[in-house]
């Protein structure tokens, strides 16, 4: 018997023996059903929530206070999304969720506007997404001038 399927046997009989409550009096095929019914409804489930997700942040436009949560202070944070996806997992498993659109941020120290890109900043879990407020299409833009006014601002007090 080659290492690798010793390593196999160990890791089915440290999963069995997690579950054995589940198991007992369970014939092998019983077992193998149960479990393909057990991923087949957490796959559905997960699907939908993704797909609830999706349809919950596609085209929307959010703010947030974050009030005394950074360096800078109270800081209000607003997006753009245009679209979403499915990403990948954090490292507590919680799903990911990559967008296109932009962000801008205020505070009292700093402001910034950034389009969203396949980097790590254009990643967002669930929770965080719903810990935004949606708001209309022309509050945003509204907030976007105001960005485009402060740097058009300091462009000109720098190249006076």
């Amino acid at each position: 018997m080659s290492k690798k399927d010793i390593n196999i046997k160990r890791t089915l009989l440290n999963a069995i023996n997690e579950i054995k409550s589940d198991l007992h009096g369970l014939s092998l095929s019983d077992i193998i059903n149960q479990f393909t019914t057990d991923i087949n409804e957490y796959d559905k489930d997960k699907i939908e929530r993704e797909n609830k997700v999706i349809l919950d942040f596609t085209d929307v436009y959010l703010k947030r206070f974050a009030l005394d949560k950074n360096i800078f202070g109270d800081e209000l944070e607003l997006m753009s999304i245009k679209t979403i996806s499915v990403e990948s997992y954090t490292d507590r498993w919680e799903r990911t969720y990559s967008i296109s659109g932009g962000r801008i941020w205020f505070s009292k120290h700093d402001f910034n506007f950034r389009e969203f890109d396949s980097s790590v900043y254009s990643m967002f879990v669930e929770k965080e997404l719903r810990s935004f407020t949606k708001i209309t299409k022309e509050e945003y833009e509204s907030h976007y001038e105001t960005y485009k006014t402060l740097c058009d601002t300091i462009s000109e007090i720098l190249h006076d």
